[in-house]
């Protein structure tokens, strides 16, 4: 016969067993939850990198960009608008 002994690590053991699998069994299903749960929107991830960004980065000094002529960022604004506006280029087949 088993003694008292054995049969009660058998039972803690087979118990221990059992908790084993059942959190496997939990850790599988969150990971397949979280898999396949939808992602978050792009601007909510955009607020969040931004954040991160802040928070690594300090803020650029923007000094000399406020004493800058006029008329310089007056032309870089709409040099850039024109760029933007420009249908773009198609290339031609070589023949």
């Amino acid at each position: 016969m088993i003694t008292e002994l054995t049969f009660t690590v058998l039972k803690y053991a087979f118990l221990l067993l059992l908790w084993v699998f059942v959190w496997l069994i939990s850790r599988s299903l969150y990971r397949d939850v979280a898999t396949f749960s939808p992602r978050k929107s792009r601007a909510s991830r955009r607020k969040e990198r931004q954040a991160r960004k802040k928070a690594e980065v300090p803020a650029p000094r923007r000094a000399a960009a406020a004493f800058a002529p006029i008329h310089r960022r007056r032309r870089r604004r709409a040099s850039s608008r024109r760029r933007s506006r420009r249908p773009p280029s198609r290339s031609r087949p070589c023949s």
